[in-house]
């Protein structure tokens, strides 16, 4: 049984809300306050209303990397943010790999979504394979960032700039950085 009381318009007509009741045919008895003799049944139809929109949830997607690169260059991870939800939303969404973290602030709409570019610039000492997290409130995806190792390719060296005059026959010894 629900008890609830309804106020009737200047054309006579109430409105009475059943929360959380669902769609269907109901019997329901009434009097009328002030005048007990006023009293009655009637069958009150409930139609279903609209549906609750679902919250925001921001579904994250990694699409493209500049990988592989050499240390000292830097990296770009882009990922896609889709807001699978019906209602707007601002969320932080982070990035990390190895050591260093980056974030940035997305507002989407339901069904709204935007591409968004993280960087991570490489030390020389870095080489290796890396995951790459980006990550929003509801969701997360990662992908393998390589690093590979410098190698020279048209290696020139200019012994003739850094030779001191010195025995003849003597050996020279030099270490190539790059």
């Amino acid at each position: 049984d629900i008890e609830t009381s309804a106020v009737t318009d200047a054309s006579g007509v109430a409105t009475v809300d059943f929360d959380a009741t669902p769609p269907g045919e109901y019997p329901v008895e009434f009097e009328v306050e002030d005048h007990p003799a006023v009293t009655g049944t009637a069958i009150v139809y409930i139609e279903a209303g609209a549906p609750d929109p679902d919250p925001a949830s921001f579904a994250v997607s990694i699409t493209d990397t500049s990988a592989p690169v050499t240390p000292g260059e830097t990296v770009a991870v882009t990922a896609n943010i889709e807001n699978t939800g019906d209602q707007s939303d601002t969320q932080s969404v982070a990035f990390s790999i190895a050591s260093h973290t980056d974030s940035q602030t997305v507002t989407l709409d339901g069904g709204e979504s935007t591409p968004i570019t993280f960087e991570w610039a490489t030390a020389t000492t870095d080489a290796g394979e890396f995951t790459a997290t980006v990550e929003s409130d509801d969701d997360s995806d990662n992908t393998t960032v390589t690093v590979t190792e410098a190698t020279p390719e048209n290696l020139e060296v200019d012994l003739a700039a850094n030779l001191t005059v010195g025995e003849v026959g003597g050996k020279i010894y030099f270490e190539v950085l790059w």
